[in-house]
């Protein structure tokens, strides 16, 4: 059972900031292809580069911190 500190659950806040990457990873792939098409006046390759970083990050930010979080084996 995960540790609690004063009735408050840690788990709950890690699956939260787990979200929160999530959709800040998908927010700059929106924002990437929004540059890509030209709705937002910048660089192409700029609009690229954040199309592919958002991708990566929404694939391996959220696995990179559960594995972090992990309970060690005792």
């Amino acid at each position: 059972m995960a540790e609690r500190e004063n009735g408050h659950d840690p788990a709950i806040g890690r699956y939260y900031l787990l979200q929160l990457v999530r959709v800040a990873c998908a927010a700059v792939v929106l924002i990437g292809g929004m540059v890509m098409t030209g709705t937002i006046d910048a660089p192409a390759w700029l609009g690229a580069l954040a199309l592919v970083a958002g991708a990566a990050g929404f694939f391996t930010l959220p696995n990179r911190l559960a594995r972090r979080w992990r309970t060690p084996d005792a």
